[in-house]
């Protein structure tokens, strides 16, 4: 999600003010005696301010448990709305959120779990005659990558669901 500031919108920002954007999914089923309806409740998912006016903004609705359900269901009768919100705050409220070391602690947490599939992937292939040493096929990595491959045309985020 790209969030930037308009033309001359910074001007118009109060002194030392940068803005926050949130997000919240809603989910109604329709077509039964009883709607349902769920939301998430708003969670923060980066800043702006007058020296970074823009920003690149990951989502994660991929990987959120009440999207993913509903997205994945056969069911046409569920509409998801997602609502933005944007908050106008002092820089320093916004540097206090540590907003910008967010996006490379991000980054390490999908590369963790990338090569936590891949050894989970490994150890299936040992035969634990050797502790603390692994025998693994020659071919493993391309075994491994193919999987990762058609696992990631189903999920693109299926290696970030796992808990550990």
């Amino acid at each position: 999600l790209v969030f930037f500031f308009l033309p001359g919108a910074i001007e118009s920002l109060p002194p030392q003010h940068g803005a926050l954007l949130y997000w919240q999914a809603t989910t109604a089923t329709t077509g039964s005696p009883m709607p349902l309806t769920k939301t998430t409740g708003f969670e923060l998912l980066g800043a702006i301010s007058p020296d970074r006016p823009s920003a690149i903004l990951r989502t994660s609705w991929g990987t959120n448990d009440v999207l993913a359900a509903h997205a994945s269901s056969p069911n046409t009768n569920v509409s998801i709305t997602i609502t933005l919100g944007v908050s106008i705050e002092p820089l320093s409220n916004i540097s206090n959120l540590r907003i910008a070391e967010k996006g490379a602690e991000d980054r390490l947490n999908v590369a963790k779990k990338i090569a936590k599939n891949l050894f989970t992937f490994m150890q299936s292939f040992d035969d634990t005659s050797r502790p603390g040493w692994m025998t693994v096929p020659t071919n493993v990595f391309e075994r491994w990558l193919t999987r990762f491959e058609n696992k990631s045309r189903l999920d693109p985020n299926f290696f970030m669901k796992s808990e550990d």
